[in-house]
């Protein structure tokens, strides 16, 4: 009687847990969040549910790669030519989803937006930039 059980109960077990083993991965990514950002302007936002969904809507200059170290994103190449100078080679082609083409006046635009104090963003890391 008692091997019967184990083979019932072993056959309830599989035919329960059948479904976890068929669902293959479907290439969609489902990300829940406890609450919802408080904004989605990029530049005047500092918690993590906004920078969550900011990431995915929008692009950067630079990103970090795997291994943490950063690359290019919107900028096809970048270098500093001292501490405080940063030179970036645009990506061309590029376009909003009004069609809209990204350009260095668009880029400068963001930058000068962040660095104005009158402004009053949050995001304050761009805020030492002294001119673009």
């Amino acid at each position: 009687m008692r091997v019967q059980n184990l083979f019932v109960l072993s056959a309830v077990l599989l035919l329960a847990l059948a479904p976890l083993a068929w669902a293959a991965p479907s290439g969609k990514v489902v990300v829940a969040q406890g609450v919802d950002p408080s904004t989605l302007d990029p530049h005047d936002h500092e918690e993590q549910p906004a920078f969550n969904v900011l990431l995915n809507i929008y692009d950067t200059l630079l990103v970090r790669d795997k291994d943490l170290k950063i690359a290019p994103w919107l900028a096809t190449s970048y270098k500093i030519i001292n501490p405080t100078t940063w030179e970036f080679k645009l990506r061309q082609g590029v376009k909003f989803t009004n069609g809209e083409e990204f350009d260095a006046e668009v880029a400068k635009f963001s930058l000068e937006r962040v660095a104005n104090p009158a402004n009053n963003l949050r995001l304050t890391a761009l805020r030492p930039i002294d001119r673009v």
